[in-house]
């Protein structure tokens, strides 16, 4: 594997396996575009299927919201950087999935991004635990 495969391996493993743990059922996964014309070069995708639930619950969108950051949690802690996934372009559309999961769950889109922030730590913090 190139280094662009190894890191979306490591990213896509991310949503796998925090998808699966929260009770997801993974579909599929790639390492390369279902979509010839997608974003960046380096791009995969992973299918989590949910199954019958209630897309409001709190809960169901904190399992999603989890699943969609766990990519670049994941990625973070192989590079051994902490990037923000608004601003790091191979994340980006992950950032607008969790942004676009999350809408009108808060009163001012601050509160909305301290929000994510938080989840990406709490994340880091776990998922770097569980590494070793």
């Amino acid at each position: 594997m190139n280094d662009d495969e190894t890191l979306t391996a490591y990213h896509e493993a991310g949503h796998v396996v925090v998808g699966y743990l929260l009770g997801a059922q993974i579909d599929e996964v790639r390492l390369d575009s279902m979509i010839d014309d997608d974003l960046p070069r380096r791009f995969g995708d992973c299918l989590v299927n949910w199954g019958k639930v209630d897309a409001s619950c709190d809960w169901q969108r904190q399992r999603e919201l989890m699943t969609i950051l766990a990519g670049p949690v994941a990625e973070m802690i192989y590079r051994g950087e902490r990037l923000h996934p608004a601003h790091f372009g191979p994340w980006q559309g992950d950032w607008q999935q969790a942004c676009a999961r999350s809408v009108g769950l808060f009163a001012h889109p601050a509160e909305q991004v301290r929000f994510l922030e938080q989840m990406i730590a709490r994340l880091y913090q776990r998922m770097e635990k569980d590494r070793g």
